[in-house]
């Protein structure tokens, strides 16, 4: 499956609808029958994702001797995508109350973007300074909220193996592994762990006062090293 059916299929649309949606874009306004001679897909199947196209927003018919459809504009639909969707957003905010669990918990994350979404969201969250320990490709991944700290007035710290690229932040060239990360917020929380391929990357984050503790020592001590490196050099 192509990337960007996959893309209208993350949008509430079914493969066909998708598949179809991008035929109306491409032909501008089709038949069922041209629709389904076009695609490929069975003439009943391709009545029953167009009227569900219709449905979801994809497409409007045009009713007469022959009925046709023709695209939404891709900004329209995604103009009204994009709201609905906020609004659903903001009902699950206010409708759902969440039980305050304890500090100290140990949460294990998976998934590559799950990994991903909570450092950044531990990047929106703070308030004062940020120390990140990880490949220069992650950096690059990571790249928006990390210039908006900085833009924040935060402090940023960044450990990684190639050149930094983000104006204000302070950065150590460190022989940091591949997938590895590791990021410190406010002397807070933790976040550490690999982000590996897809569902195989695995992450651990707490609040937990030692863990935390101990990841600044050992940051702080890896800094160290680093300065020390660089002054005989020099």
């Amino acid at each position: 499956m192509d990337k960007l059916t996959e893309s209208l299929m993350k949008t509430g649309l079914t493969q066909h609808e998708a598949v179809l949606y991008q035929l109306l874009c491409a032909e501008g306004m089709l038949s069922g029958y041209e629709a389904a001679k076009l695609s490929g897909i069975s003439r009943s199947n391709v009545y029953t994702a167009l009227a569900g196209l219709a449905d979801k927003g994809g497409a409007n018919r045009i009713d007469g001797s022959v009925v046709k459809f023709v695209p939404v504009a891709p900004a329209e639909f995604c103009k009204n995508k994009l709201r609905s969707y906020e609004e659903n957003l903001e009902y699950i905010k206010s409708h759902l109350d969440i039980k305050k669990i304890s500090n100290n918990v140990y949460l294990t994350l998976r998934g590559r973007q799950n990994i991903l979404d909570k450092a950044i969201n531990m990047c929106d969250e703070a308030s004062y300074r940020v120390y990140i320990s990880c490949s220069g490709e992650i950096i690059r991944t990571l790249h928006s909220s990390l210039d908006d700290l900085v833009s924040r007035g935060l402090k940023l710290v960044i450990l990684t193996e190639s050149e930094c690229k983000i104006p204000g932040a302070k950065c150590y060239l460190s022989q940091a592994q591949t997938g590895q990360i590791g990021l410190i917020a406010d002397s807070h929380s933790v976040l550490t762990g690999d982000l590996g391929e897809g569902e195989d990357a695995a992450a651990l984050y707490t609040d937990n006062p030692t863990l935390v503790d101990l990841f600044k020592k050992y940051l702080k001590n890896e800094i160290e090293l680093i300065e020390l490196k660089e002054k005989n050099q020099g």
